[in-house]
């Protein structure tokens, strides 16, 4: 009985955590035995596809290798006789890769528990929703507790069989020691904190020694406080909103984060994954696991104050790139032009004054100008790739109809255009960003897409303007683009992200193999960058 009471606890408990919990066979090559069902929400196995099997073969080779002495060392232990057999036999926090369902390497902070001679219970860490472990331990002691009222109350009416009671009571009594002994011992071990509220109270009701070691108060200061002492304004403001919703009935996420002031003025970040405790139909409190993540959030903090940087950076290299790209431009038209228009002029003035009857010199002078007609055209071509002076000149919506119609001119594909009059609407700078992002767009389909139709649409309204540049050709897919980090991008994709952040547009590249491709690029009206 003492047996079915621990697995039937243990079930609803493992069951209902968050956190993964597995419990396996005590053995060189240990075999699974349990797991919970946050198994399957995190990476992807049922209890079907784990039980029965070898815990280590999801384990990655080079982990595995240290997991093997810890393991032989202590199945060489228990054989000797040399582990302890009441209390937590064994505890282990270690931290390796396991495969997940679809072949991705998980990174796992496990503590390990020598359940009883033949079992370990293994619990890792993970930032999902957990069920409340103390709700049901909570039920099992007050069955248990009804239990023995009724017994007592059945002694008051049997006097004959006192004696009997009494023994019945004490079996019970001594079976819910050890069940309150074994929640306690995964109440206070467990590798994160663990409390219940009670929101009518507006108390804490229980805390375990992970709270307590977090914030640096006792559990008697906890149970003379509320919630709101240990949270900073803002978290405490967001404490109170997510209150009132739930007394409302309306949903809220079980995963929140918390500025927790601790004793002496600390302030550190915790993630906590909450359950609602219900009584008569309405929310009396919750249970919540909590987890510091005060050094992910510093983490997080460095690198958006770096990506801040970059992005910065990044800028300010686009915009001197868009000041040398215009020096050469004019450099290429203002004096190489001008210089090769001379050549030519004076090509012209050296054949007229050739004898009639030299006609291989006169044939050579008309070689030497259809290719300076040729060079000058290209220097013009380079000169308006570079800084398109239709831009400044003309506007956005003439420099993108001049683009469309080179784009066909250059690679023969077809093109449509419906681009309303953007003229005045956006700053220089801005301008250059959409011709630039425009330009890659085309460049990529005429160069990858075999396309046999492109169309170019861009239409403006009360919340903004939206460019579409969308072809019939080849396609690619789009998750394997997305997937692959900025360096592998490309560099044509990075500068188009780029220079949509520096619009605060939003860019979106859909595309399918043999259904040709879409970019999307949407501004909204309040962004920067527009007058």
């Amino acid at each position: 009985m003492k047996a079915e009471a621990f697995w039937a606890s243990s079930d609803l408990l493992l069951g209902r955590t968050s956190d993964l919990v597995a419990i396996t066979t005590f053995s060189v090559n240990p075999v699974y035995v349990f797991i919970n069902p946050s198994h399957e929400d995190t990476l992807g196995y049922s209890p079907e596809d784990l039980v029965g099997k070898y815990a280590l073969e999801l384990i990655h080779p080079e982990d595995r290798e240290d997991l093997a002495p810890l393991l032989v060392k202590y199945v060489g232990a228990k054989s000797l006789g040399l582990l302890p057999r009441s209390g937590r036999g064994i505890t282990e926090k270690i931290t390796y890769r396991l495969r997940d369902r679809w072949g991705n390497w998980r990174h796992l902070e496990t503590t390990g528990d020598l359940l009883d001679d033949e079992h370990i219970l293994f619990v890792s860490r993970d930032m999902s929703e957990r069920r409340k472990l103390q709700e049901e331990l909570q039920k099992a002691k007050e069955y248990l507790e009804w239990r023995v009222e009724g017994r007592t109350a059945e002694l008051s009416r049997f006097n004959a069989l006192l004696l009997q009671e009494i023994t019945e009571r004490k079996r019970v009594e001594e079976a819910l020691r050890e069940s309150e002994e074994r929640y306690r011992q995964l109440f206070n071990h467990a590798p994160a904190g663990i409390y219940e509220v009670d929101f009518d109270k507006q108390q804490w009701v229980t805390v375990n020694d992970v709270m307590c070691e977090y914030t640096g108060y006792t559990k008697e200061e906890f149970f003379s406080m509320s919630p709101h002492d240990i949270l900073d304004e803002e978290s405490e403001y967001l404490f109170s909103e997510r209150l009132r919703k739930m007394s409302a009935g309306q949903a809220v996420s079980g995963a929140v984060e918390y500025k927790i002031r601790a004793k002496g003025g600390r302030e550190f970040w915790v993630a906590v994954n909450t359950n609602p405790v219900h009584k008569n139909g309405k929310i009396k409190g919750a249970t919540a696991v909590v987890h510091d993540i005060t050094e992910r959030k510093r983490a997080e903090e460095a690198l958006r104050q770096s990506e801040d940087r970059l992005r910065s950076l990044s800028a300010e290299l686009m915009k001197a790139q868009e000041n040398e790209r215009l020096r050469i431009s004019k450099e290429l038209h203002d004096e190489l032009g001008q210089s090769l228009a001379l050549l030519k002029h004076k090509m012209r003035s050296i054949q007229k004054k050739l004898p009639e009857n030299v006609l291989h010199l006169h044939h050579d002078c008309e070689e030497v100008n259809r290719c300076v007609d040729q060079i000058i055209d290209n220097i013009r071509r380079l000169s308006t790739d570079l800084s398109p002076s239709i831009l400044e000149d003309l506007g956005l919506s003439s420099a993108l109809r001049w683009l469309a119609e080179n784009f066909r001119e250059q690679y023969s594909i077809p093109i449509s255009f419906d681009v309303d009059d953007m003229d005045g609407f956006f700053t220089q700078e801005s301008q250059r960003n959409l011709y630039r992002i425009s330009q890659e767009a085309l460049t990529n389909i005429g160069k990858h897409a075999e396309a046999r139709h492109v169309a170019f649409v861009a239409k403006k309204n009360e919340e903004g303007i939206s460019f579409l540049i969308e072809d019939d050709g080849k396609g690619f897919k789009s998750g394997k683009i997305k997937g692959k980090p900025t360096s592998h991008k490309g560099l044509g994709l990075t500068v188009m992200e780029e220079r949509a952040h520096m619009l605060g547009a939003s860019l979106v590249i859909k595309s399918r193999a043999g259904r040709g491709t879409r970019v999307l690029l949407t501004i909204p009206i309040e962004k920067r960058g527009m007058k």
